[in-house]
């Protein structure tokens, strides 16, 4: 069984609207574990979205800095008031054993998501690498 652990740490997150236009989300995680992550922001893809994240990891977070790359699927998107406050995906991490060593211990399994496309450079720039 995977661990969860609550952690604050700055998200970029990449996936294709309704209309099939390229969106750039930002956030920060509210939990994480190798099944996936819950993402506060103000705006983030439907469930059932493929969505691309990239998780930066500051020195200050106790555990050293890193960065982990994901792919997946959006489960459940949350609203409070009629505003979004985040959403939860199914997420394969790239990287995760060099953050997360520890892991390795426990017998923590790896759920693998649908294969997905690879999203595409946003329109601002950033390049998500394909995971």
């Amino acid at each position: 069984m995977s661990r969860q652990r609550v952690i604050h740490a700055a998200a970029r997150f990449l996936w294709h609207d309704q209309e099939g236009g390229l969106r750039l989300g930002e956030g920060s995680t509210r939990e994480l574990s190798r099944q996936g992550a819950y993402i506060m922001a103000e705006q983030c893809p439907d469930p059932g979205s493929a969505v691309q994240v990239l998780i930066d990891f500051g020195s200050d977070r106790g555990f050293g800095e890193g960065r982990l790359m994901a792919k997946g699927i959006t489960v459940r998107a949350d609203l409070k008031n009629g505003k979004v406050t985040g959403f939860a995906a199914s997420l394969q991490f790239q990287r995760w054993r060099e953050v997360f060593p520890e892991d390795d211990k426990v017998g923590a399994q790896e759920i693998m998501p649908p294969a997905l496309a690879p999203l595409e450079t946003a329109a601002n720039g950033l390049a998500m690498p394909t995971v």
